[in-house]
């Protein structure tokens, strides 16, 4: 009665290496896919991105607001006043008293609509919260300008992400 028992274990163990032997010959072995010395440069649209950000990092939101001012050229100087750098400043001096000082910003992402149009978003640090930034900018064939932005709270910011 051992002895069916054994042969059979004999056999099954013989049958598997032989096909593990012709299924590995049969299917190549995956391979990782070279990874490059040098890291691609980043685009261009995201190196505005990153002009743009020092800006607001420096403290500087007037220069930066002056750079947004060409996406909005339906608007007047009065309603871009009104409209975009009274609610802009309000929102930078309100989180700097909720969140403290800001600890810098980091690249989450850029977004390729199309050959001229990029989103990139960045998240702004605070030592109790923070901030996405969302740049819209447009490729005019001289230059990546920015045609809008949106900053939200993290968790207001999810929904823009999906």
């Amino acid at each position: 009665m051992t002895r069916p028992i054994l042969l059979a274990g004999i056999l099954g163990g013989l049958l598997g290496v032989a096909g593990n032997f012709v299924l590995a010959r049969w299917f190549p072995t995956a391979t990782k896919p070279d990874v490059p010395e040098n890291p691609p440069q980043q685009s261009d649209a995201r190196t505005r991105g990153e002009e743009l950000v020092a800006h607001l990092q420096a403290g500087k939101n007037d220069e930066f607001l002056a750079i947004a001012r060409s996406g909005f050229a339906e608007m007047s100087d009065k309603e871009y006043d009104e409209v975009v750098k009274k609610r802009m400043k309000g929102f930078r001096e309100l989180i700097a008293k909720a969140y403290g000082q800001t600890r810098g910003f980091e690249f989450l992402r850029e977004t390729v609509v199309g050959a001229s149009i990029v989103e990139v978003a960045y998240l702004e640090k605070f030592s109790r919260n923070c901030v996405v930034w969302f740049f819209y900018l447009y490729n005019n064939g001289e230059g990546w300008l920015l045609m809008g932005f949106f900053y939200s709270r993290l968790d207001g910011a999810f929904n823009a992400f999906r």
